[in-house]
């Protein structure tokens, strides 16, 4: 008889979820009693321990105190500490931890109240953008293709990074990067399948026959491959172009990279141009803007929540004459804003505020073309956007992450929960200054892709400065992975319920 522990989704080697769906409603409606919050926690328990027993390796955890982090925290190390007591055939489940010589992992557990603003952000990077802008759910996107017959047909397509070499090395890389990349590698291919097919058959030696047998078949799975994320380039360039999201997303980093400085002219501009972006991206700028300040006048809130007001009223549907938004689509992006802030408010100044992510055939003359014809706006835009990358700026959860794996002084290191699994007391233990070369960040409420590839940049830095930290992989989960349409949804369910 085997235990298999099958409560978590691993999407990528260092990325999981828990699958849980409107989890952050979950623990953050209004009328919750005690014993919802109890089963909710006790589900991200049994998540979290087929996490650790896939590992293989007994975390030591960090978590902040006073909210359900903590509650979290203690409930997985009860249940940890219980299950490597020796009381029966439940010893054997988790035996090999306590005689393995393995370096311990550090697993930091957040809530998403400490972060709200980084799953509204607008991204720059390959994969976030398809997380963001098209049907992706689970590494599999559905794109729209046009066909020779003028009718547009659905595509789904799996995104493996264990196979897909090409989304492996650049879902997050940079946009424009992925698109010159997925053109130059799909012209080297294409040629070379025109070389080996070229060669006349009757007088090809033995060792050219004997490479086109061998290589032609891989060649043409890399151009299929190339061919796929063509299809997808183009789905996320068209949403791309048509939402004015570079803009979005600019104006958005000199929010973030600034501390709350706000170009006012910028940011009214496109709250109140209704063809610049949906009520969707104009409901993230305004949340991005009210969450950073502190201390906003209200006669300013009102300004910017009036303009966001006739920025979607001047919308116009497929006619031209009817407003694409209604009334109750405008009030209910307010009620989630509303929502936000009190949240917001409740959690004192935000220390997620301080940055944003640091990167870090025929049809490809198709994206070809879109990449500099699908207005300059977009595609310019976008470039001098992903230049913002050059620098990496480390997000809230990153900087904690980076503190405490690290052993150094900071606020969170002082204030945070320990609790290590292998002690008989069920108490907080005293590890502050332990260094750890592996952490494991789990997100109650959700995760997101900006998140993710803001903790691996904060690994790629390490390695490639050669520095003397001690952190070199860095695993991402949550309870599940947030879109941001999703994470707005769930707002605005918990607005309405207020």
């Amino acid at each position: 008889v085997y235990d298999q522990y099958l409560d978590m989704i691993a999407l990528e080697p260092t990325l999981f979820t828990l699958n849980i769906p409107e989890s952050f409603i979950a623990y953050n409606r209004p009328s919750l009693e005690e014993t919802q919050i109890r089963a909710y926690i006790s589900r991200l328990v049994v998540g979290l321990m087929s996490m650790v027993r896939v590992l293989g390796a007994l975390p030591i955890i960090r978590a902040a105190t006073g909210g359900p982090a903590e509650m979290l925290a203690h409930e997985l190390n009860n249940t940890l500490r219980e299950t490597l007591n020796p009381r029966g055939t439940n010893h054997a489940n988790f035996s090999d931890f306590v005689l393995s010589d393995r370096p311990r992992p550090l697993l930091v557990i957040f809530d998403r109240t400490s972060d709200l603003a980084t799953p509204l952000t607008h991204s720059c990077t390959y994969q976030s953008l398809i997380d963001d802008l098209l049907d992706h759910r689970l590494n599999k996107v559905t794109v729209n293709i046009a066909s020779k017959d003028a009718a547009v047909k659905k595509k789904t397509y799996d995104l493996n990074t264990k196979i897909d070499m090409f989304f492996a090395q650049y879902g997050g890389a940079p946009f424009p990067e992925a698109v010159e990349a997925n053109e130059v590698e799909l012209a080297s291919v294409s040629q070379r399948e025109k070389e080996i097919r070229s060669r006349p058959s009757g007088t090809q030696e033995g060792a050219d026959l004997n490479e086109a047998i061998t290589s032609l078949p891989e060649i043409l799975a890399k151009k299929a491959n190339l061919e796929a994320h063509t299809n997808i380039l183009q789905g996320v360039m068209h949403e791309v172009a048509a939402r004015d999201v570079p803009t979005f997303f600019e104006v958005e980093q000199g929010i973030l990279q600034s501390g709350g400085s706000i170009d006012k002219v910028a940011v009214m501009a496109l709250l109140t141009d209704g063809a610049k972006g949906t009520i969707v991206d104009k409901t993230r700028l305004l949340a991005i803007v009210l969450l950073s300040q502190v201390k906003l006048a209200k006669a300013m809130e009102e300004e910017f929540t009036a303009a966001f007001t006739t920025g979607c009223q001047s919308s116009s549907g497929a006619d031209d004459a009817t407003p694409m938004y209604s009334e109750e689509q405008i009030a209910n992006a307010l009620k989630s804003i509303t929502f936000l802030l009190k949240l917001h408010k409740l959690q004192g100044p935000m220390a997620g505020m301080n940055g944003m992510e640091g990167g870090g055939g025929g049809g490809n003359s198709a994206i070809s073309s879109l990449f500099s014809t699908a207005t300059n706006m977009a595609t310019s835009t976008m470039a001098k956007a992903a230049s913002l990358f050059s620098k990496f700026a480390p997000l809230h959860v990153t900087r904690v992450v980076d503190a405490l794996a690290e052993g150094a002084t900071s606020a969170e290191n002082e204030s945070y929960l320990c609790l290590d699994p292998k002690t008989k007391s069920p108490d907080s233990t005293d590890l502050r200054h332990q260094q750890y070369g592996e952490a494991i960040v789990f997100m109650i409420g959700g995760g997101c892709y900006t998140e993710y590839f803001n903790l691996q940049e904060l690994v790629n830095q390490t390695k490639t400065s050669q520095s003397q930290k001690s952190l070199r992989n860095v695993l991402y989960g949550g309870s599940e992975m947030l879109t941001c349409q999703n994470f707005l949804s769930q707002l605005n369910t918990l607005g309405n319920a207020q």
